[in-house]
C-alpha cells in the first residue's frame, strides 16, 4: 500500500504535468475540498476546480517550475 506521501507526490506530478482532474482524480476523494488565501483562487472550492485551474495556468506559463515538495516521511 502506498504511503500518503507517495500518493501526494503522484497527485502533484499529475497536476504539474497539466493532466487536470482526469489525471489527478485517482489520488483524491471525488468531493475533496480546497481552500487558499490567495485572491486569484478565491472562487476555487474543490480539488477538481483547482486541478483544472492549474491546467489552464500552464497554458499561460508553460515553464513554471515546481519549487519544492515534502511530507512527513519525505527525506528530500
Amino acid at each position: 500500500m502506498a504511503s500518503i506521501t507517495e500518493i501526494a507526490e503522484k497527485f502533484f506530478v499529475a497536476c504539474d504535468e497539466e493532466q487536470g482532474w482526469e489525471g489527478c482524480k485517482a489520488y483524491c476523494k471525488p468531493d475533496a475540498t480546497f481552500s487558499v488565501q490567495a485572491e486569484p483562487l478565491a472562487d476555487i472550492e474543490n480539488l477538481e476546480q483547482y486541478t483544472e485551474w492549474m491546467k489552464g495556468l500552464f497554458t499561460i506559463l508553460p515553464d513554471l517550475p515546481l519549487a519544492s515538495a515534502g511530507g512527513a516521511d519525505c527525506t528530500r
